[in-house]
């Protein structure tokens, strides 16, 4: 019964071996995998910063040609985290184009709001009020 005892445990003396190999591999791959999820996730997290940053800098470009008048507006507008440049694409479209400090770069097209003139009235002014030509005048409507 002795030589039963002692070979069995010759032959298990391996077993133990494998199986802490196999699951240090799994640990190893398990590490590996969670690191590079870890790295994706701040890449994309600073993406997601940058474009936050470039579209406040568009914004406030906007903001900026929209208070301009005469249709004169900068060609460029320097900030602190970055650059906006401004560029004339057709009468009536602008693109700004956002350049962040880290290279990063966005860009919209805007539209410049047309402004019409109104023609000289005619003697009859068919129920225009001439001091707002949105309100209408009732009494020149029932003449």
């Amino acid at each position: 019964m002795s030589k039963y005892i002692q070979g069995k445990g010759k032959e298990e003396q391996g077993s133990s071996l494998i199986s802490t190999l196999l699951l240090l591999l799994f640990l190893t791959l398990l590490m590996t995998a969670s690191a590079a999820v870890i790295k994706h996730q701040i890449i994309q997290y600073k993406q997601t910063a940058h474009s936050y940053e470039a579209k406040a800098l568009i914004e406030m470009t906007e903001a900026l040609i929209s208070v301009e008048d005469g249709g004169h507006y900068p060609s460029s507008v320097l900030f602190n985290n970055g650059k906006t440049v401004v560029l004339k694409t057709s009468e009536t479209q602008l693109l700004i184009k956002a350049t962040l400090n880290s290279r990063y770069t966005s860009q919209k097209h805007i539209e410049i709001p047309v402004k019409s003139v109104i023609p000289a009235e005619s003697d009859q002014n068919h129920g225009v009020n001439k001091e707002d030509p949105r309100v209408i005048d009732e009494d020149s409507l029932n003449d």
